[in-house]
């Protein structure tokens, strides 16, 4: 056997060493590595201490408890990935919007001029997309604020109520 089997298995060979039932070869080892003796040891007054603390239980809803913070999680992400959406969506629009009224700045020659035409409907559609960024400022602020109630909504599920 080798130092590193004795590594790996030591939680099995401490339960054989407890019983009286270890194998030839292992005590054989065991009597010839003074390092894996120490070590064995060392991990058996580890265990020793560690059986002195009392034995924990989860509380009887902990699994309901864990699942509803999983799917509240699980809605927040979905939640911000339309929003990281919609953000793309609303830059694609404004940038659109921008060429297209850049396009019909040269196309016209420059100067001063009043809107018509392509350049018209150019400009209309980007104050429209003004419009909707400021829009889509006001949903994402929204987004936070739902965010922060249904965190508040989860803490209270979990009895957070009484330390308040």
């Amino acid at each position: 056997m080798r130092c590193e089997d004795v590594n790996e298995k030591r939680l099995s060979i401490l339960d054989d060493l407890r019983s009286g039932n270890l194998d030839v070869e292992l005590e054989a080892h065991l009597a010839s590595c003074p390092c894996c003796r120490e070590k064995l040891a060392e991990f058996e007054a580890t265990w020793d201490l560690l059986d002195l603390y009392p034995e924990e239980t989860t509380p009887h809803d902990f699994v309901a408890r864990t699942m509803r913070a999983v799917q509240v999680e699980r809605a927040r992400e979905r939640s911000r990935a339309r929003w990281r959406w919609g953000s793309i969506a609303a830059a694609a629009l404004v940038l659109i919007g921008l060429a297209l009224l850049f396009q019909a700045d040269l196309d016209g020659g420059g100067g001063t001029r009043t809107p018509t035409g392509a350049g018209a409907v150019a400009e209309s559609e980007l104050i429209e997309n003004l419009e909707l960024i400021e829009d889509m400022e006001f949903l994402e602020q929204y987004s936070a604020d739902l965010d922060l109630a249904m965190e508040y909504e989860f803490y209270l599920t979990l009895g957070g109520e009484e330390s308040l």
